[in-house]
């Protein structure tokens, strides 16, 4: 999990326990990051280009993965999906699980919600993209 220079705290571990199980059922690589910054003018882009640094980093380039990307002082996210999973769940799903974590963000914790999220998604994508043996 990236942090973009904010320490991580306890709280957060059960969101890295929650990756490190889903690697184990699905073939999906979800990243969360979390940011600090106080100014945030479009998440989805910083979303999109934290994701490309990410994806050239790693040798594996399936178009498979989701990054989950939080402004923990401003409250702003953004979830990009690569093409297979924006494909296999569709647009009507990534629209709700957005407006599921503004939810979310307004009534608990950034952990609670990250956590609640993830939760979601992963069901789904072990189902769509089960983890290859």
């Amino acid at each position: 999990m990236e942090t973009g220079n904010a320490p991580l705290t306890s709280s957060i571990h059960p969101i890295e326990q929650q990756l490190i199980e889903l690697a184990k059922r699905s073939s999906t690589e979800i990243r969360v990051h979390l940011s600090r910054r106080w100014i945030e003018k479009d998440p989805f882009g910083r979303a999109t280009d934290l994701y490309n640094q990410f994806a050239s980093s790693t040798a594996k380039s399936d178009e498979n993965g989701v990054l989950i990307y939080l402004n923990l002082r401003r409250r702003k996210y953004a979830i990009y999906a690569d093409r297979k999973p924006a494909q296999a769940l569709g647009a009507l799903f990534w629209d709700t699980l957005g407006v599921f974590l503004a939810s979310k963000l307004k009534n608990e914790k950034a952990e609670v919600a990250l956590t609640s999220v993830i939760a979601h998604l992963s069901e789904k994508l072990q189902h769509a993209f089960p983890a290859v043996s």
